[in-house]
């Protein structure tokens, strides 16, 4: 019996292991600025495919935000959204002089 245990501990660790995990970013549309904030990582997936389409995407988070992806991947539970800007652009530039 403990032989046993031993070996599907191995296999279940090296399948945990290999499982890869691909990110989702994007930038939150700061409306107060009137610009995009610094990409940052919204959400890991372990395991996912992909499968994004190739466009860029607007979402809005549970709190209202609108963030823009550079695919059609985008965060659980998020809904689409209209692109919230035309004249945004990144704030860091936006806050040069």
């Amino acid at each position: 019996m403990a032989t046993r245990a031993i070996p599907i501990t191995v296999a279940l660790l090296t399948a945990v292991l290999a499982c890869s995990c691909d990110c989702v970013s994007g930038s939150k549309y700061n409306k107060d600025k009137d610009c995009w904030e610094d990409t940052v990582t919204v959400e890991c997936r372990p395991g996912f495919s992909g499968g994004c389409g190739d466009a860029i995407w607007y979402a809005e988070d549970k709190k209202g935000n609108v963030w823009v992806f550079p695919n059609t991947c985008t965060p659980n539970g998020w809904k689409n959204a209209d692109n919230p800007s035309e004249t945004a652009r990144s704030c860091s530039k936006a806050e040069d002089p």
